[in-house]
């Protein structure tokens, strides 16, 4: 990679040039100011703001935006208020219709809980958001994503392709069962590693027909509908704990097939598995290759 590296700090001003001893000190500011192959470092501090990269960059000179060198955990964006209260289906930070983005290691918080907040959405208000295409070479890792009002992170099924989720920490989003730790239409996702827990609806939502997914290795505890759904197929399942949520896997009836679920381990659920078609249990679930029968 090759690039500049642009930083960001509470104490920074946004008249000045990005460098390490004049930052700037919104995170918007230097995504303006961000080309391609470019770092932007985050300084530990809280950030109350939101962000929409609508940028692309290309493969192997991606834009990153992430936490300084050793303030992981330590930098939080959240929204404002007026900006909730304008934008009540807004997220924290939006990916339209760009490329080769990466985001780290991050604390996304969102208004869920405060007076401003919607009781309930479910279209646009959550902690990052993939739209218009947006996905090809992207990235979100090391996040902590938490207290938005539909879901952790939303692909909105505008064929996004390629997005690697990996290493995140999601929770407590979400206030009814449309609402999801990770939804993710889009083909071809990269799901690793993340730690879901304690969302409204599912840890995982694979639905309603993405193809050639990889959901590997991820803890789903205490989701209200389901560890994951599986709504397409060819997708791989492998090494996934799910436990005490209301279900540790649901099959989806219609394009839900030839998919590989292998070695997961899925216990203290209140079922470890169902075949649905939306409306009660259905279907043939030996149609997808699994490593228990339901």
């Amino acid at each position: 990679m090759s690039g500049k590296v642009v930083w960001v700090a509470p104490h920074g001003n946004d008249a000045n040039d990005g460098s390490t001893e004049r930052p700037f000190c919104t995170i918007r500011r230097a995504v303006e100011a961000s080309t391609p192959g470019d770092v932007i470092y985050v300084r530990a501090g809280t950030y109350v703001e939101t962000i929409v990269i609508n940028k692309s960059s290309q493969e192997g000179k991606p834009i990153i935006l992430s936490c300084a060198p050793g303030a992981l955990g330590e930098v939080k964006v959240t929204p404002s208020i007026e900006y909730v209260n304008r934008n009540p289906s807004g997220a924290v930070i939006g990916v339209h219709s760009a490329q080769h983005v990466w985001i780290n290691g991050l604390v996304i918080e969102g208004p869920m809980g405060r007076p401003e907040a919607p009781v309930a959405e479910t279209y646009g208000a959550n902690g990052i958001t993939f739209a218009g295409k947006a996905g090809l070479g992207c990235r979100v890792t090391n996040c902590v994503i938490y207290w938005n009002v539909h879901c952790g992170i939303k692909e909105m099924g505008h064929g996004g392709t390629g997005i690697l989720m990996e290493g995140n920490v999601i929770f407590d989003n979400g206030t009814q069962s449309t609402d999801h730790g990770i939804y993710c239409p889009a083909d071809g996702l990269t799901i690793d590693g993340n730690i879901i827990f304690n969302n409204a609806g599912y840890g995982i939502h694979s639905y309603s027909g993405p193809k050639h997914q990889v959901i590997t290795r991820n803890i789903c505890m205490s989701n209200k509908a389901a560890g994951i759904i599986l709504g397409g197929g060819q997708n791989k399942v492998f090494h996934n704990v799910c436990a005490f949520n209301d279900m540790g896997i649901m099959y989806l009836r219609g394009g839900c097939s030839e998919n590989s679920v292998k070695n997961n381990i899925f216990a203290f659920n209140r079922a470890d598995c169902g075949y649905d078609n939306g409306g009660g249990k259905s279907g043939d679930p030996a149609r997808n290759l699994d490593d228990f029968t339901p």
